[in-house]
């Protein structure tokens, strides 16, 4: 629809709309059908998208699954969030592994903690906290843990 304000003054600008003809209903129908299918083949597109998306990322999980337990690595993953986090999670660097030695403990675990706070989203549960401290274990720390880590499944 089209409107047109008088053109004699500047100060008086009021709008009035202008009649349309059976012809340009007929267009502006049209056009909106036209605009509906798009957007409906858009969304048909984007669902199919969607939809492959999440199967590779399924795959995708799965293979790593498989490659787990040939590395002795335990490492879990959370399933694909359907929307993304608004939220910025702040940057930490890794702790320094930790070999054993009673005096690095506490500075280990303290860094453990503050990733576990902080980054609350990535360690929802005990055993995902479980599996971040045994994947910072080196030497006889990481032997002694791969005991209890067998005992999961």
């Amino acid at each position: 629809m089209q409107f047109v304000g008088p053109s004699s003054g500047a100060r008086d600008r009021t709008i009035l709309p202008l009649s349309l003809t059976p012809s340009d209903s007929s267009k502006e129908q049209h056009a909106l059908r036209a605009q509906g299918q798009k957007l409906h083949q858009s969304e048909e597109v984007l669902s199919t998208m969607q939809q492959e998306m999440r199967s590779m990322a399924e795959a995708s999980l799965t293979r790593f699954r498989l490659l787990v337990p040939r590395s002795g690595v335990v490492l879990l993953v959370s399933p694909v969030q359907s929307s993304v986090s608004s939220v910025a999670l702040p940057h930490l660097s890794w702790p320094e592994r930790f070999s054993g030695e009673s005096g690095d403990c506490r500075a280990f675990l303290t860094q453990c903690g503050l990733h576990f706070e902080l980054q609350a989203a990535y360690y929802p549960t005990d055993r995902a906290r479980i599996a971040y401290l045994i994947s910072h274990l080196t030497s006889r720390a990481e032997a002694w843990a791969m005991i209890f880590q067998h005992g999961w499944d």
